[in-house]
């Protein structure tokens, strides 16, 4: 299979979805592709965004992980946690407790940010629009990506892409970066994007 027809095998995807009504349907989609191809994915991903704009679609891409270091180096506590480790390396372990706090809260944030690119790109219909998430990798240790879908329930109101570094098991189950446990809550639907890598 070619870069261009596992694009198309998406695209057509996002432009015949199931029937919205049908059992709590949303657009979401998920590109699964080996984790340790993650820096040759950048190049599929600008390849698919520019097939999508040729088709119709206006794209709009969602960067997990510059959102997450945002979200971290604007927190209240960040100066005073790099100032901190900086004078002695020691106290990373008693600023845990801080750090996972931060963390903890960085999910949340995360996921309202992304809610609001999504009803943003909803605002102008007739551009298609189509959400990339793309940056995944980063929620190793903060959250799993099938907690987003579950929290953004309802929220996904145009086809909303997830560029997901990990391995598909059977018709509905995930294992993030490939060695997280299989998770066969998604309700979404999968694409096997490694072919778009050769």
């Amino acid at each position: 299979m070619t870069k261009n027809s596992v694009f198309e095998k998406l695209t057509t995807a996002i432009n015949q979805p199931r029937t919205i009504g049908s059992t709590g349907y949303e657009p979401v989609f998920y590109a699964v592709y080996p984790p340790e191809k993650t820096y040759a994915m950048q190049g599929v991903v600008k390849a698919f965004f520019r097939y999508l704009q040729e088709n119709g679609h206006q794209s709009v891409v969602f960067n997990v992980s510059e959102v997450v270091w945002d979200i971290l180096e604007n927190s209240d506590d960040w100066p005073d946690i790099c100032r901190a480790v900086n004078e002695n390396p020691e106290l990373v372990s008693d600023l845990q407790p801080t750090i996972n706090e931060i963390v903890d809260g960085k999910a949340s944030a995360l996921i309202q940010r992304l809610r609001e690119t999504i009803q943003q790109a909803a605002k102008s219909p007739e551009n298609n629009p189509v959400v990339l998430v793309t940056g995944m990798e980063i929620l190793h240790g903060i959250t799993r990506p099938g907690t987003i879908e579950t929290r953004l329930n309802g929220s996904f109101v145009v086809p909303t892409i997830f560029f997901y570094p990990g391995r598909m098991e059977g018709g509905a189950g995930l294992s993030f970066l490939g060695f997280y446990p299989v998770d066969s809550n998604y309700r979404s639907e999968h694409f096997d994007f490694s072919e778009a890598l050769s």
